[in-house]
């Protein structure tokens, strides 16, 4: 399945060729011709032009595209709008994949504040084993700050390292790709800033589909499939269908009741817009309004992220250098006394 700039990638060719007025049969063939997406092609050569099957269909049932995508260009055919939709699905996705490239810088300095961590452990096991122990031999009675620096070293063991190194690589690793612990890093961790761009995203599809003639409650259906956290999608998916009777109805009190789950700023214009018949361009306005915001707000979330690692560390890393330092010191000091 395409994901991530394959899907752009992919997305791209779709438009410009729809915009060129190419034939299906010209898109497949080109496809064909293409080292990335030649298997793509040859996967849905014959339900398109054998079973004459829209290419909406072809790539759901392939399994080629996510659900969404398959439903948005189902969407997009049907009602020709087609170059609309598929556009307001690449900026939705370039902004996904810019935040995801953004993260990956992030990740890049929290590693290597991490292996700092690691180094001044290395540097007090070193301090502990070549100088401390060597002073200690020669010291009569223990006092506190002894015991202290002794326990500290064991916890600080090779061994305890080598665990905490790998728990912390395997948390990296898990929030790299999709699953319950990244679900849970964004939903709990990011929170507002993430939920309100999901939001954004939501508003846009949406607005979009709407603006295609599409139905309000199919458009509501399809535009929940959009969301990849499974947390925010059950909750949000579970109480769209409640409140739509299983994406059937809409009317001004169920409008009422789905907006509330929006931002309040936003909850009383797009309720009025639905009874002043311009929904899909306020949904738009507002969706991209919200998703500027929720971008600068999820940046700001990261970097206060990054600083609050850096300063536990940072103090972490101070605390055993003078541990360090003193743990050289004192033995002497209190030998002389």
């Amino acid at each position: 399945m395409l994901k991530g700039k394959k899907l752009i990638n992919f997305l791209e060719y779709l438009k410009d060729s729809i915009k060129a007025g190419l034939p299906i049969t010209t898109i497949i063939n080109n496809l064909k011709n293409s080292f990335v997406f030649k298997e793509i092609a040859i996967k849905i050569e014959n339900d398109i032009v054998n079973n004459k099957l829209p290419l909406s269909v072809a790539l759901r049932k392939n399994n080629v595209v996510p659900n969404y995508v398959s439903y948005i260009l189902e969407a997009g055919e049907k009602s020709g709008t087609s170059l609309e939709l598929i556009s307001s699905l690449l900026n939705i996705l370039e902004n996904i994949e810019k935040i995801k490239q953004e993260t990956k810088i992030y990740k890049i300095y929290i590693i290597i504040t991490l292996f700092s961590l690691f180094f001044g452990i290395f540097l007090f096991q070193f301090v502990f084993k070549n100088i401390f122990l060597i002073l200690l031999q020669e010291v009569q009675s223990k006092n506190q700050f002894i015991v202290f620096v002794q326990k500290l070293a064991e916890f600080l063991s090779l061994q305890n390292i080598f665990i905490g190194f790998v728990f912390i690589l395997l948390i990296v690793i898990l929030l790299s790709f999709r699953n319950i612990v990244l679900d849970i890093f964004e939903y709990y961790i990011l929170g507002k800033p993430y939920r309100n761009l999901v939001l954004s995203n939501l508003m846009i599809i949406m607005g979009n589909l709407i603006k295609s003639a599409i139905p309000i409650p199919l458009a509501i259906h399809i535009s929940t499939l959009t969301i990849e956290n499974s947390i925010l999608k059950e909750i949000i998916y579970k109480n769209f269908r409640d409140l739509t009777k299983n994406f059937t109805e809409f009317n001004l009190d169920i409008a009422n009741k789905i907006f509330i789950n929006f931002p309040k700023d936003y909850h009383l214009l797009l309720v009025n817009s639905f009874t002043t018949g311009i929904l899909d361009s306020e949904l738009i306005e507002l969706g991209n309004k919200l998703q500027f915001e929720s971008v600068n707000s999820l940046k700001s979330k990261f970097f206060k992220i990054l600083i609050f690692i850096i300063i536990i560390i940072t103090l972490f890393l101070g605390s055993l250098i003078v541990i360090s330092f003193l743990s050289i010191y004192l033995p002497i000091f209190q030998d002389i006394n």
